[in-house]
Formats: structure tokens, C-alpha cells, sequence
């Protein structure tokens, strides 16, 4: 990321679904050149963000992907680093960090078609694309649109691929 960012001469940074700020604390301390602000739904991850990680009040507004308080191309970068899957409709929100954008967009998130052995991964992708997916995870999730796992609590099915022609097309 730091190499890309330079690249493109970034200067600017927003960290969509923010957490704990793990990732705004290392673009601090990597990059101070870096003017780097978060967004977050849950006050408690800011308070923790703050406390924990040191990052100063008001780097992290608290509020959601789906309706960035920022203007039209206001930030360099926008980054959604394994939040996507979080959201029960995650084209919303890359929809609005397109718009925030300027230069850039990363996102970083699990891959439902790389997930599995080969035969497995040539199924869940032969679905997409003939339109069952959505009838197969209804079902998986027994009608629920989302599993709930100890490691990462609830999670929707996502794939950068689900957003793939929306990027292309900014």
C-alpha cells in the first residue's frame, strides 16, 4: 500500500470501516506525511481507536460507508481493508467511496471464489454467473443473508468481483 500510495503522490487518506485503527496508526506512524481520517459506525471501536492505539480525537468520525460526510473527491485514497463483508449491501458503499475518491481506491476483503478446493471454487463461481448465488446463500444461511463465526462475528458473502464493474467503470 505505502508504495502505491507514493506512486500516485497521495496525500490525502480516508480508512472506510476504521475499527480500532489499526491500519490509520501505521499510515501514522509510516507516513506523517499523510493527512489520514477514518470513518466508523460503532463508538465503542473510536473510543478504543483513541485510548488504545493513541490515534487523536477526531481522525475518526463515527458514522457509516453508505453515507460518507465528505464532498465529491475529497480524499486522495479511499480504503476498505476486510469491512465489506460486513455490510448487508456492500455496492452502497463502494458506490460512495468511488465518489469521495480522487485517485485512488483500495479494497482488501475475502474472495468467496478463492475459498475452498478447486472443484468448490469452479461451483460457487459457475453460480454467479448463471445467477443462483443468491437462492444457494439463502439457503446456506438458512435464510438469514449472513453467517455468524466466532472469529469474525457476522459476515455476508462478498467478493471484490461483486463491485468489479462499478470500479471499472470510475
Amino acid at each position: 500500500v505505502y508504495g502505491l500510495l507514493r506512486m500516485i503522490e497521495a496525500r490525502t487518506v480516508l480508512d472506510v470501516g476504521a475499527g480500532t485503527g489499526r491500519y490509520i496508526r501505521r499510515l501514522l506512524d509510516d507516513m506523517p506525511e499523510l493527512s489520514v481520517r477514518g470513518i466508523e459506525p460503532v463508538g465503542a471501536q473510536i473510543e478504543e481507536a483513541i485510548q488504545k492505539k493513541g490515534i487523536p480525537e477526531g481522525v475518526i468520525t463515527q458514522g457509516t460507508g453508505e453515507a460518507l460526510p465528505f464532498e465529491d473527491s475529497s480524499f486522495d485514497v479511499v480504503c476498505c481493508f476486510g469491512m465489506l463483508h460486513h455490510v448487508p449491501k456492500p455496492d452502497s458503499v463502494v458506490r460512495e467511496v468511488l465518489r469521495v475518491a480522487r485517485k485512488a481506491v483500495i479494497i482488501v476483503d475475502g474472495n468467496r471464489f478463492g475459498q475452498g478446493r478447486w472443484p468448490l471454487r469452479l461451483l460457487k463461481l459457475a453460480l454467479y454467473k448463471s445467477g443462483l448465488w443468491g437462492v444457494v446463500n439463502y439457503l446456506k444461511t438458512g435464510g438469514d443473508g449472513y453467517l455468524i463465526t466466532p472469529g469474525d462475528g457476522l459476515a455476508h458473502s462478498y467478493s471484490v468481483y461483486d463491485s468489479f464493474d462499478r470500479i471499472s467503470e470510475w
